[in-house]
């Protein structure tokens, strides 16, 4: 049981240095390029309200 505590260690310390590793190599986000949303047009899809209304034949036969 001691040689597989150790491994443990070891196994846990190299995900933690991996883990903390991939911020030093992180990208930032890209600056906004061509037509970009105005807030008002944000705030509208942000909403989450939507409505479809389907017209065929079959809605008007008997």
């Amino acid at each position: 049981m001691r040689k597989f505590s150790s491994l443990n260690k070891i196994l846990v310390t190299q995900i933690l240095v991996l883990g903390s590793a991939s911020f030093l190599w992180a990208q930032e986000a890209p600056k906004p390029f061509g037509a970009v949303p105005t807030e008002r047009q944000l705030r509208w899809h942000e909403m989450e309200m939507y409505c479809l209304i389907h017209y065929t034949s079959n809605n008007f036969s008997r």
